[in-house]
């Protein structure tokens, strides 16, 4: 069951990355007009829970403003994941999905180095394998591949074979 889950869960966030992708790269809008709708959708989506911890709140809680507890690293939090947000539409206007989600996972083997080096963590096999394949796909997506061969190419080196095989018998 956590299985299906988690496999629906990749399914969905594949789908809507795509659909995301398509109206970013058909829409002619500008890019603020649609980081604005994008952001009115999550302010719906926030707003209805705020109003959902009010009706539910406590009896002592409920003069409690909704940034209470809130110090200058949660703001600068909050300012890094809007900027990531506005980084993501950006790269999406001008590549691609896939190239979104190497980079994401590149970041998250970034992050997981970093977090060595800093707090002394313990790299597992699974940690191994799973940098080598990212490593691959990111070489493999990169790479270009070698053009086919021209006609042209393709007759002369018919003819150097055949006239191999004729000096040889």
């Amino acid at each position: 069951q956590g299985f299906l889950s988690v496999v629906v869960a990749c399914v969905i966030s594949g789908l809507a990355g795509c659909y995301t992708e398509l109206m970013l790269k058909t829409n002619k809008m500008p890019m603020w007009l649609q980081s604005a709708q994008v952001a009115l959708a999550s302010a719906g989506l926030l707003g209805m829970l705020i109003v959902n911890n009010r009706i539910f709140a406590d009896e002592a809680d409920g003069d409690a403003s909704v940034f209470d507890g809130f110090i200058p690293l949660t703001w600068a939090v909050l300012a890094m994941i809007s900027l990531g947000g506005l980084t993501v539409v950006a790269v999406l206007r001008y590549a691609d999905n896939l190239l979104k989600g190497i980079s994401m996972v590149f970041s998250l083997l970034l992050s997981g180095v970093v977090s060595l080096i800093l707090f002394d963590t313990e790299i597992g096999v699974v940690f191994v394998v799973a940098a080598i394949i990212i490593c691959s796909s990111v070489f493999l997506y990169q790479a270009t591949p070698a053009p086919p061969p021209s006609r042209e190419e393709v007759r002369i080196s018919s003819t150097n074979t055949r006239s191999e095989k004729e000096s040889a018998a």
